[in-house]
C-alpha cells in the first residue's frame, strides 16, 4: 500500500523523511500532515508510541493509501471534518515544491482553529543540495513560507538540514526542516503544564528544545534550567525505565546552574532533593534541604525534611581491593583521550610506576607525559617523564596481532578519539581483555554509550571515577577515583601553620555558594581570592585547614591535594565509592549541609591540637593508599582478580 503513495515523494527527499523522524519532538503525538505524501510522513510517524497522524491531501489519487494508513485524512478542498484540528499538536507542510500556494492556502485555512502550543513544520529541498540552478527559487520558496507564517504569527523557532546520514550532518543536505511556534508560545508555561498533566518526560523534552543562542539573556537561561530540573524531578519520581543515572545527572547539572544563579531559591532545592529521593539516596535529599532550610527557613521545606526518612549516610566506603601480585609483569595498552585529563593522566604515571615504563604504552602518544614541555601546558599538575616514543596505528595494530599485550585500558568515554581507528584496535584485540576507564565528572553509567561507539561490550571491567552508591552499574564496577602525585606532595608534616582555614575556587556547583557566602559573614574571611600555582601551594601548605564541597563531580583534585600537603581536610561528605576513604575524625573531617559545616569548623578552630593530629593521619593515610601509584595497584588488583 505504501508503493501508491511513495510516487508523491519527492524524489531527492526520500532519505530526508527518515532524517524527519529525528526531528520531530516526541511531545508533538497528534499531526496533521499537509501535501499529497502525508500518507507516508504520517506512516512512519505512527510508528512512534501515542502518536496519531492526519493527513489533507490535494491529488485525489493519494486518498485511498492514506486513508488506510493514516487516523483520519481530508481533501485539500473539504471542511477536514475527520480532523481534530483543536487539537493537533503539530502540523506538517509537505510537498511544497509542487504544491505550495495551496498547501499554504490549507494552513491560512485551519490556523484559526489551532492551538496555541501547535508547532508547524515546513519540509523544503536544501539550496546548498544538487543542482545550483535550483538555489535561488528554493531560498524564495522558503521566503514565501516564512512571510505565510509570519503573516499567520508564527516565529521560526529551530531549522535543520536534513542530510543522508539523518542525524546532524553537515550544513548542505537534501532538505532543510523548518519548525515554528506562535508568537505567544511560552515554552516554560508548556513544561509546567505536560508535568502537571503527568507527562514529565515530554516536558523535559520540551525543555530541552528552547532555542538557546549569545542572545539569550542570563535570567532567561535560567528560567530554562529550572524548567529542565522541574520537569527532570517529575520525571524521576515517576520511575520510568530507561537509564536513570544519566536522568539523575541532568537533574544535578541543572540544580547546580540554577543555584549558581539563584542560591536562595528554595525551588530548585526542593526538586533536587525529589530527584535524590527517587534515586533511593535519602540522605542526600536530607542534606541538600537542611542547608537551603538552615539559610532560609519556610514551612513548606520543614513539611518535605519531615516526609524523607531520617537515615544515616549510606555506606559508601571500599576497603576490599585484591593484593596485587607485582612479581607478575603486565604489559598494557592504554587508549587515553588526546587531552590533559587529569585522572587518566594519573593513573598512567601510577601504571609505569608498577610495571615500568617500557610496559605501559599510551595511544594516542601525550608528549606531556614523556617530558615534553610547552608554555600552555607549563602549569599542568600531570606532567611526567616517563620513557616512551609515539607509536602509529599500524605500529599498535602489528604489536596486537603479535599478542604482545595483556590489557588494554579504553580510557575515552567522550569520544575523541578516531572511530575508525578504535574499531581497528579493538577488532585486533583477539584474545586480549578490554577494560573501561571513565574519568569523567559525572556518575552517569557510561558503559552502554561507549559499547555502542566502539561496537564492543565485552569489557571485563568499569573503573568509575565517579562511582555513586545509590546506583547500580552492573556486575565487576569498580570505583577509581582521583589521586594526586606523591612527588607534588609534602614529604614532612608538622610546621606551625598561620592561616586558619584555606579555600580556592568558584562558587558554581550546588551549595558552595551558600556555603562560602555564610562563612566569610560569620568568620570575616575572603574566600573569593586567586592565586598563582605556586602561591596557592604556599597558601595549603600554610593552612591548618582546606575546605572542600562538591565540584562538577563529587571527586575533586582538592580532596587529595589538602591532606596531600599536610592540611586537614574539611570536606563535603562524599556520596560516591572510593577505596581506603579517609575516616571522619581520624583522616579528615566531614559535614553534610551548611548547619553541620558552621558546627564542625566552630569546634576545630578553637581545637588546633586536634587539627594538626588529623592532618597528620590524613596525610599518611594518603601517602599509603591514595598516591599515583596506589591507584593503579588498586586498578591492577582488581583486574589480575577477574583472571587477567
Amino acid at each position: 500500500m505504501i508503493d501508491d503513495l511513495l510516487r508523491f515523494v519527492p524524489p531527492a527527499q526520500g532519505n530526508a523523511y527518515m532524517g524527519m523522524l529525528q526531528r520531530v519532538p516526541f511531545y508533538v503525538r497528534n499531526l496533521c500532515v499537509i501535501g499529497d505524501s502525508g500518507g507516508v510522513l504520517g506512516y512512519l510517524l505512527k510508528k512512534r508510541p501515542d502518536t496519531r497522524a492526519y493527513g489533507i491531501v490535494h491529488d485525489s489519487a493519494a486518498l485511498p493509501a492514506a486513508r488506510k494508513m493514516l487516523d483520519g485524512v481530508s481533501k485539500a478542498s473539504g471542511q477536514f471534518a475527520s480532523i481534530p484540528l483543536e487539537d493537533l499538536d503539530g502540523v506538517v507542510l509537505c510537498n511544497l515544491e509542487e504544491t505550495a500556494e495551496e498547501t499554504l492556502d490549507v494552513l491560512v485555512r485551519i490556523s484559526k482553529r489551532l492551538s496555541p502550543w501547535c508547532h508547524v513544520f515546513a519540509l523544503f529541498g536544501d539550496p546548498n543540495f544538487g543542482c545550483p540552478d535550483a538555489s535561488s527559487e528554493i531560498a524564495d520558496l522558503r521566503a514565501r513560507i516564512e512571510d505565510t507564517l509570519s503573516s499567520l504569527g508564527y516565529k521560526t523557532y529551530h531549522t535543520w538540514s536534513l542530510d543522508e546520514s539523518s542525524i546532524g550532518g553537515p550544513e548542505d543536505g537534501l532538505a532543510r526542516l523548518l519548525m515554528a511556534v506562535s508568537t505567544q508560545y511560552e515554552p516554560i508555561e508548556h513544561v509546567r503544564a505536560l508535568v502537571d498533566n503527568q507527562a514529565p518526560d515530554l516536558a523535559f523534552e520540551v525543555a530541552e528544545h528552547i532555542p538557546r543562542g549569545p542572545s539569550e539573556s542570563e535570567e532567561r537561561r535560567v528560567q530554562v534550567y529550572a524548567a529542565r530540573l522541574h520537569a527532570m524531578a517529575a520525571w524521576l519520581v515517576k520511575k520510568p525505565g530507561g537509564d536513570f543515572s544519566h536522568r539523575l545527572a541532568v537533574a544535578q547539572e541543572c540544580f547546580y546552574y540554577v543555584t549558581y544563579a539563584l542560591p536562595e531559591d528554595p525551588i530548585a532545592y526542593q526538586a533536587m532533593a525529589r530527584c535524590w529521593q527517587a534515586a533511593g539516596d535519602h540522605d542526600m535529599a536530607r542534606r541538600v534541604l537542611r542547608t537551603i532550610h538552615h539559610h532560609k527557613s519556610s514551612a513548606s521545606m520543614a513539611r518535605d525534611l519531615e516526609n524523607i526518612p531520617e537515615c544515616g549516610p549510606m555506606t559508601a566506603r571500599v576497603n576490599d581491593v585484591p593484593n596485587w601480585d607485582s612479581a607478575r609483569p603486565l604489559r598494557v595498552l592504554f587508549l587515553m583521550n588526546p587531552r590533559p585529563h587529569y585522572g587518566i593522566d594519573v593513573l598512567f604515571d601510577g601504571l609505569c610506576d608498577c610495571l615500568g615504563d617500557e610496559q605501559v604504552i599510551d595511544y594516542p602518544h601525550k608528549p606531556w607525559l614523556h617530558g615534553e614541555d610547552t608554555d600552555q601546558m607549563r602549569q599542568y599538575p600531570c606532567r611526567f617523564d616517563r620513557a616512551g616514543s609515539p607509536k602509529s596505528l599500524e605500529e599498535v595494530l602489528a604489536l596486537l596481532d603479535g599478542g604482545a599485550f595483556d590489557l588494554i585500558l579504553y580510557a575515552d568515554v567522550e569520544g575523541d578519539l578516531p572511530q575508525d581507528e578504535m574499531h581497528d584496535i579493538i577488532q585486533r584485540a583477539g584474545g586480549c581483555p578490554v577494560a573501561l576507564v571513565d574519568g569523567l565528572d559525572s556518575f552517569a553509567d557510561f558503559r552502554g554509550r561507549v559499547s555502542d561507539y566502539l561496537g564492543f561490550s565485552d569489557f571485563i571491567a568499569y573503573f568509575k571515577r565517579e562511582k555513586h552508591r545509590a546506583i547500580e552499574y552492573g556486575p565487576h564496577t569498580y570505583p577509581l577515583p582521583f589521586a594526586y602525585d606523591r612527588r607534588r606532595a609534602l614529604k614532612v608534616v608538622g610546621e606551625a601553620r598561620p592561616m586558619p582555614l584555606f579555600w580556592a575556587g568558584h562558587r558554581q556547583f550546588g551549595t558552595r555558594r551558600i556555603y562560602l557566602e555564610t562563612l566569610e559573614a560569620r568568620y570575616g574571611q575572603d574566600l573569593n581570592q586567586s592565586f598563582s600555582p605556586d602561591d596557592y601551594v604556599r597558601r595549603i601548605r600554610e593552612s591548618a585547614i582546606g575546605l572542600n564541597c562538591f565540584g562538577l563531580g563529587f571527586d575533586t583534585v582538592r580532596y587529595w591535594e589538602l591532606p596531600a600537603n599536610g592540611c586537614m581536610l574539611l570536606s563535603d561528605r562524599l556520596p560516591i565509592e572510593i577505596p581506603f576513604d579517609f575516616v571522619d575524625g581520624k583522616h579528615a573531617v566531614f559535614f553534610d549541609d551548611l548547619p553541620s559545616l558552621i558546627e564542625k569548623l566552630d569546634y576545630y578552630q578553637a581545637h588546633t591540637d586536634e587539627v594538626a593530629e588529623i592532618a597528620a593521619a590524613g596525610h599518611a593515610h594518603y601517602m599509603q593508599h591514595h598516591t599515583n601509584e596506589a591507584r593503579a595497584r588498586q586498578l591492577l588488583g582488581w583486574v589480575t582478580a577477574l583472571g587477567v
